[in-house]
């Protein structure tokens, strides 16, 4: 067996590239303090220089930003956490960040800084706890089990206690609310209701969260996560993945606590086009037609004939271009 160190070094002589330390980008993928790494500080600072430009002294040379960055981390920080934590106020939560930033920028920057954005904070722990027994006690359906509801929840981001935002708070709140209002419960929900955020926003962060591999991504960033939810119906009940609908709510469960526990199983199952659970892929590309593109087929029989006839690996609407999706 090839020692650790062994093996980071030959690594660092093949990979090369701007990072200073070439170990630094594969030592990030294993547990802080493994044999043969640098520092805790001096990994996460090395790739999250690298991979977030606008953090640690945007414009000045890297060698200050770097070193920027490690005074701040040995200040702030310690290097507890679990390798590949998503959540919780650790430095080993920031270094999974600073790697998923390094394909997804726009979505991961923000959670790898030190201040941990909406994702790397102080684990809600009790407070999931609390909410869950709420959301069991009196909107049994939403979730299908405890552990489903505490895995989503852990994705909801924070927010003040008394505004309605997309935040844990408010869905918190609704929840008590539920008790003597069951049209609460949709709020409450990861989705929102339109209350505790938009379900696209509840949608995308879930998603974004747990499909963000390189083999499971199913957006490359919230824009665009956005962009292609708003082209779904957001109207159904918080629980529609009891009944597959083609929905925002459909695929915001199978994007939250499923795809978090077996990603490559349910993130295909929340993407825009599927056949598995959330409608069908040219149930779906129809109905997008007839709302954004009404007239380009004379029927809905026409349209999904047209449909299965273009294959199931064709580019359907809107990929890969809106601007002339219509015309096409």
């Amino acid at each position: 067996m090839v020692r650790r160190g062994v093996a980071v070094a030959m690594v660092a002589w093949a990979l090369g590239g701007c990072l200073s330390d070439p170990a630094l980008l594969e030592c990030a993928e294993f547990p802080l303090r493994t044999e043969g790494c640098p520092s805790p500080c001096r990994t996460y600072c090395e790739v999250v220089v690298e991979a977030c430009a606008s953090l640690y002294g945007e414009g000045e040379a890297a060698g200050t930003r770097l070193s920027t960055c490690e005074a701040a981390c040995l200040e702030q920080l310690s290097d507890e956490g679990m390798l590949g934590d998503l959540t919780g106020d650790t430095l080993q939560c920031r270094v999974t960040h600073a790697l998923l930033a390094r394909d997804t920028p726009a979505v991961s920057c923000l959670d790898a800084a030190l201040d941990g954005g909406e994702a790397c904070v102080a684990q809600r722990g009790a407070g999931c706890e609390t909410y869950c027994d709420l959301m069991t006690e009196h909107c049994a359906s939403v979730y299908p089990n405890r552990d489903n509801c505490l895995g989503s929840c852990e994705t909801f981001p924070g927010g003040p206690d008394d505004t309605d935002s997309d935040s844990f708070e408010c869905r918190e709140r609704y929840a008590r609310a539920a008790a003597s209002d069951a049209s609460a419960c949709n709020k409450a929900a990861i989705t929102g209701g339109g209350v505790c955020g938009t379900p696209c926003e509840g949608y995308c962060d879930q998603v974004l969260a747990n499909c963000s591999d390189a083999m499971d991504v199913v957006y490359a960033d919230r824009p665009t996560c956005l962009q292609m939810c708003g082209l779904l119906d957001g109207t159904a009940p918080a629980d529609d993945w009891r009944d597959e609908g083609d929905s925002v709510q459909c695929r915001a469960y199978h994007g939250s606590a499923p795809a978090s526990f077996d990603s490559q199983t349910h993130c295909p199952h929340a993407a825009l086009y599927n056949d598995v659970h959330c409608g069908t892929r040219c149930g779906t590309y129809c109905s997008i037609m007839a709302a954004e593109c009404p007239g380009t087929y004379p029927g809905e029989g026409e349209c999904a004939s047209r449909c299965e006839a273009l294959g199931p690996e064709a580019a359907l609407y809107p990929f890969p271009d809106p601007v002339d999706a219509c015309t096409r």
